[in-house]
Order: C-alpha cells, then sequence, then structure tokens
C-alpha cells in the first residue's frame, strides 16, 4: 500500500493535531479499550465459573414489568420484578450479563413464567417455562 502525502503551507497547526493523533489520543484510546476488554473477559470469566459451581442465586415466579426501554434507547432500561427481585438491565450497555430488552425482542415479557440465575444485579441466564 502506498500513501502519498502532501503538506500543508496553508495550515500550520496540521503538524500539532497529527502529533496529538499519535502521541496522546490514540494511546489514550487503545489503553482505555484494552481495559474494557480486559474487564468483560474477566466478568465473563468470573460469571461462567459462578454458573458451573452453583454460586449464584436463582429466582423463580412470572415476570413483572415495570418499565420497558424504548426501542431508540433514549430512557433508562427495562425493569422487571420476579418474585420479590427487581432487576434493571439495558440493551444499550455493554456488559456479558443478559441485556436484551422487550422491545429487542427479549423473553421476558409481562406474564412469562421464568427462573433467573444472576449474580450481584446482573442476570446471567434466563429459563423460560413452557
Amino acid at each position: 500500500m502506498l500513501v502519498i502525502t502532501r503538506k500543508n503551507a496553508s495550515n500550520p497547526s496540521a503538524g500539532f493535531q497529527k502529533g496529538f493523533l499519535y502521541f496522546f489520543w490514540a494511546p489514550l484510546w487503545f489503553g482505555i479499550s484494552l481495559l474494557w476488554l480486559f474487564s468483560a473477559v474477566h466478568d465473563g470469566y468470573q460469571f461462567t465459573r459462578a454458573l458451573r459451581s452453583g454460586q449464584c442465586a436463582i429466582v423463580e415466579g412470572t415476570v413483572s414489568v415495570l418499565h420497558e426501554q424504548p426501542r431508540s434507547g433514549h430512557a433508562a432500561g427495562d425493569r422487571i420484578r420476579i418474585a420479590d427481585k427487581e432487576f434493571v438491565y439495558s440493551y444499550f450497555r455493554e456488559n456479558v450479563g443478559y441485556h436484551q430488552t422487550v422491545s429487542r425482542g427479549g423473553a421476558l415479557m409481562n406474564g412469562v413464567s421464568a427462573r433467573l440465575y444472576y449474580v450481584g444485579g446482573t442476570i446471567l441466564k434466563v429459563e423460560i417455562k413452557k
């Protein structure tokens, strides 16, 4: 691949902008991305281990949808109650837990009988009763 560049004499700050991009912004973006990736992999490992070893909590009952996130996402996520436990999750929030909202075809709709496996406020596994 051949890249041809031309020096722009009419824009003296072009060198500064290029330097800012290469020496500050790109490493910062790369570092934040690596931090996010490490966090997601670590959470996935912890949640998988909790499911396999049975160290997660289980709640079972009929789902009551208290708030539904619109498809556009310009509101808080879905808020549901099952038995005496409430969960809030958003389609637009990046996490390794369950995040499929009702407006995006999620399984946790009003009146559905379900069993949820969870750690803290993160839903790890959803089982729907037929």
